[in-house]
């Protein structure tokens, strides 16, 4: 019995661990950037119906830019305090080629109503504001924690990730598209 306990962990020593696999759907820096199609909750101010990530990103892409994308919610304080601070950058992003939209992962037709409020009719934004509204994307975005923003370069791969809202991040985000 002594001789099959030593056996035993002998094997077990010598046998390396395996490795988790890394998870291949795992949003991450330097991976490509799933793609989406949202319908705009704002199309008189951006002149289209809706948002297609891979008209911008891509191989495919007719006008290859930058895509900033900030997930927010109705439920989300912070990422009211953000879409307000984002507001005025809009126009510093344009000039820079860089796409700015927001994503309202609400689901709720009254959450969503009341995001469209602040969005489009008090904050009158000027780039899409995008409707999540089965929860799609923010799954293939994992935007458990929010507010969560995404930087997509014009390559179609994930840049930086950021979550939650601090003091800096928006300083950080000018800096990771060159602004």
């Amino acid at each position: 019995m002594l001789r099959l306990l030593v056996l035993a962990a002998s094997l077990t020593l010598a046998t390396p661990a395996l490795a988790a696999e890394p998870d291949p759907d795992a949003l991450a820096v330097g991976r490509p950037a799933p793609n989406f199609t949202l319908k705009t909750l704002n199309p008189e101010r951006t002149k289209s119906r809706l948002f297609a990530l891979r008209t911008l990103v891509g191989d495919d892409a007719k006008a290859k830019k930058t895509v900033v994308l900030s997930f927010a919610a109705s439920y989300c304080e912070p990422c009211k305090r953000e879409l307000k601070e984002l507001a005025p950058m809009a126009a510093d992003f344009a000039k820079h080629d860089v796409v700015l939209a927001v994503v309202i992962i609400d689901t709720e037709p009254d959450a969503i109503a009341e995001m469209k409020k602040l969005t489009v009719d008090e904050l009158n934004l000027a780039y899409p504001v995008l409707s999540d509204r089965f929860g799609v994307l923010a799954r293939r975005y994992q935007a458990e924690q929010l507010p969560k923003t995404v930087v997509v370069g014009p390559d179609g791969l994930v840049k930086y990730v950021a979550t939650g809202f601090k003091k800096d991040a928006l300083q950080k985000l000018r800096a990771q598209v060159g602004l």
